[in-house]
């Protein structure tokens, strides 16, 4: 007699083929975690995570195969064993031929063993009780939980960032700017040098200093060494001036001073604190050993200055005929 759709029985059939459909996905999934399992082991993963892991793969299959399922899978006996000691690795089990299922041939790698030792079978009431070993927390576990392989693990080094600040070595050089050499009125002591910053940044220059040499003198005179925390503001100026007329270094909002004073024939050089020469200026005639670039300026009569660009900065040829006019 054909079942009909609402016949008790029927549905009975269809509820069972249901159940049957779970469990082998289930036992699928399970094979799979297993698997991978046994993989890691044999590449030197630790039993203790491979415990793990089949702990894990029974809550996939619980999962899967739902709550009221698991009865099912219990009684047909095909969920593996989850934790196996040390001695059980490599050794067939031997149980009743009626809770007995069929194990993969062993192979001489040492995969098969493991995975033949994972698949032995256990009775009903060793997989209750193995369930029951399982923590709670691992029970909810889903194949997202897996590690990913080693080889997808990232080996790159944390790459640490690096400053965009130019290095001292890249900057411009600070520019000697203005030197006066005597005041508007012919006071002789009414000297300064004003030094400018073409970068874009402060540059400290504290320890740096200005020194001078006469028209024969082959040494050098120190007009002063700039004190600490001297720093000179991006695209702005640092002076110096002559102490020797009084309040004079106010007029022009001079940062450092010293009794020292400069005069026609004269060169003045700046240094930093390695005592290498950023910039140099000469200016007369008949100069023996002067600081210079290139070719002197002719002697002012009050003062000299760089000549600009376009753009308002100060040109810097290294030549000082070129760079510098008389004002």
């Amino acid at each position: 007699m054909e079942l009909m759709e609402g016949d008790p029985l029927f549905e009975e059939q269809k509820h069972q083929k249901k159940l049957n459909y779970k469990f082998i996905l289930s036992v699928i999934v399970g094979m799979v975690l297993v698997g991978g399992a046994a993989a890691f082991a044999s590449a030197g993963g630790s039993k203790s995570f491979l415990a793990r892991f089949g702990r894990a793969s029974v809550a996939t299959i619980n999962d899967v195969a739902g709550k009221d399922d698991f009865k099912l899978a219990a009684e047909v006996e095909l969920i593996p064993k989850l934790v196996t000691s040390e001695k059980t690795i490599g050794k067939k089990e031997t149980t009743p031929a009626q809770n007995k299922i069929s194990s993969p041939t062993p192979s001489p790698t040492p995969k098969t063993d493991i995975t033949s030792s994972i698949f032995a079978s256990v009775t009903n009431s060793q997989i209750v009780a193995e369930i029951k070993k399982i923590p709670e927390e691992i029970m909810v576990a889903t194949t997202s939980a897996v590690p990913p392989p080693v080889s997808e693990i990232s080996t790159e080094p944390t790459s640490t960032p690096t400053s965009t600040e130019p290095l001292q070595g890249q900057q411009k050089p600070i520019l000697i700017y203005i030197v006066q050499i005597s005041g508007p009125t012919g006071t002789t002591t009414e000297d300064f040098i004003s030094l400018f910053n073409p970068n874009n940044r402060e540059i400290n220059i504290s320890d740096w200093k200005l020194r001078k040499k006469t028209k024969t003198q082959s040494d050098y005179t120190s007009i002063r060494v700039f004190p600490d925390d001297s720093i000179i503001p991006a695209k702005g100026k640092f002076v110096w001036a002559s102490s020797k007329e009084e309040n004079f270094y106010l007029t022009v909002d001079a940062t450092v001073t010293s009794t020292q004073t400069i005069a026609v024939n004269n060169s003045v050089a700046l240094l930093n604190k390695d005592n290498n020469i950023i910039d140099a200026v000469a200016w007369g005639e008949g100069l023996v050993n002067p600081y210079i670039e290139g070719n002197p300026v002719p002697n002012p009569e009050v003062s000299l200055a760089r000549r600009l660009d376009r753009d308002f900065m100060p040109i810097d040829t290294n030549d000082n005929l070129s760079d510098f006019e008389i004002k």
